[in-house]
């Protein structure tokens, strides 16, 4: 029994699903926020029954997050080697055949539940596909072009279920949150290329290319009243998210070393994803739609907490001394 369960939470540490908790908050904000606009009643994701529709984008999330994160152990295995020798690979808890299965198999779940949600969220999820692919590949060794195609990524989660404008103002938030935190934690775990000034000039400047093109197609007047624009103080939704975000990731991460604080902060950031689109939905009124997003922050932390501490026992159990 318990050599299964450890291979199953070694599958589990490669694919790094605790923190898949952002990309399925992504996906079901979109497709909630499809379910509120009158005008997106065509929409695939409009016609099928909520948990349906749920369902798929949770399938469709955890495949693409699968895919990108095995992929990143198969093509870093000689550095996870010399530098995290824990790793499911490296340590031989996983064959590097085994991890290429998982990966192409996660990415055809991810692909056949897009299909699910029409032609234009296939094509968007292929291309993310393509964007992750390029990444692992190339794009992180950049520590600017790399950061970016990560806020990317994140942004185009959103864009399966729903590429019309009002999704793109969203998006551009899931983006920015991402990019943010993805390169705090690249100074924290002092990953090489370093971030320089120079790279961080240039992060800033792709960061503000990547926000006119997403804003630009988002600047639809008429989408924005039939999602009933809020009022100026319900802006303060999605303000107060933020700043909640910033004083939370600072108090978990100020007193413990840099690469438990890294770690923290990559739990805290995906969570807080999902908080975002709670405040977002709460921004607009849509009080069920909030709901929902709250039960998958508190039930996918909860399930994160579980899996962490599971891993942890099963894979690295405590040692006894008389």
């Amino acid at each position: 029994m318990a050599r299964p369960l450890a291979r199953f939470l070694s599958a589990l540490q490669l694919v790094r699903l605790s923190l898949a908790l952002g990309a399925v908050g992504e996906l079901w904000f979109a497709v909630l926020l499809a379910r509120a606009d009158p005008q997106a009643a065509g929409l695939a994701v409009s016609m099928m029954p909520l948990p349906e529709a749920l369902g798929i984008a949770t399938i469709v999330a955890i495949g693409l997050y699968s895919f990108g994160a095995s992929l990143n152990d198969v093509l870093d295995l000689r550095h996870d080697s010399a530098f995290s020798p824990e790793r499911p690979i490296p340590s031989g808890k996983i064959r590097s055949a085994h991890a290429v299965m998982v990966a192409m198999t996660s990415l055809m779940v991810a692909v056949s539940g897009a299909v699910l949600f029409g032609q234009s969220a296939l094509l968007t999820t292929v291309v993310i596909a393509a964007v992750i692919l390029f990444f692992n590949a190339a794009g992180k060794h950049f520590p600017a072009v790399g950061l970016l195609v990560v806020g990317m990524v994140h942004a185009g989660h959103m864009l399966i279920p729903d590429q019309r404008p009002a999704t793109m103002l969203p998006a551009w938030l899931a983006m920015v949150h991402a990019v943010a935190v993805r390169a705090v934690v690249h100074r924290l775990e002092e990953k090489r290329p370093a971030l320089t000034a120079r790279s961080i000039l240039a992060l800033l400047l792709l960061v503000v290319g990547a926000s006119v093109m997403l804003l630009s197609r988002g600047g639809d007047a008429d989408a924005r009243a039939r999602l009933h624009a809020p009022a100026l103080t319900s802006l303060l939704w999605p303000v107060a998210s933020v700043a909640l975000f910033v004083i939370v990731a600072w108090a978990k991460t100020r007193r413990v070393p840099s690469t438990t604080a890294a770690e923290k902060l990559l739990r805290y950031g995906s969570l807080w994803q999902v908080v975002h689109g709670v405040a977002w939905m709460a921004m607009l009124g849509e009080w069920s739609a909030a709901g929902w997003l709250a039960l998958l922050a508190l039930g996918g932390f909860a399930t994160m907490t579980i899996l962490r501490e599971s891993a942890s026992l099963v894979l690295r159990p405590p040692e006894y001394r008389p």
